[in-house]
């Protein structure tokens, strides 16, 4: 997906949802909801990458993206991302751990904006494999 379509696209999908993109901290991807397949949008942010078990830390930034809701997943709040059209968990492990997971490129983020500008061109080329 060229850097005009992964634009384009996350640009249609947050127009249809209300959703205004983060130019800063939040990464974002678009994909599809692994139930109702419908389009939406992940985040991550600094932290959140805590491997499997892991607690992430809360997100430090306003506004927080309405599609990451607190819920108590693995005996511990925290926040996760949620479809917002079915309310379904986007589960952490096949976003960061799965070949196909759109974060799958990423390590430990970096909150300042030149991390944010090279995490989001690694996420841009990881979602051109996808079409």
């Amino acid at each position: 997906m060229l850097h005009e379509e992964f634009l384009a696209r996350t640009q249609a999908i947050a127009k249809e949802l209300g959703i205004v993109l983060p130019t800063s901290y939040y990464r974002y991807a678009p994909t599809e909801c692994w139930k109702c397949e419908k389009d939406i949008i992940l985040y991550t942010y600094p932290g959140c990458n805590q491997g499997i078990g892991g607690v992430p830390p809360d997100p430090t930034h306003e506004p927080i993206p309405s599609t990451l809701k607190k819920l108590f997943i693995w005996n511990n709040w925290q926040y996760a991302n949620v479809c917002p059209h079915c309310e379904l968990l986007q589960g952490n492990f096949y976003i960061y751990h799965e070949p196909e997971g759109v974060f799958f490129c990423l390590d430990d983020i970096i909150d300042s904006q030149e991390a944010y500008d090279s995490d989001m061109a690694h996420i841009v080329e990881s979602c051109d494999r996808d079409y």
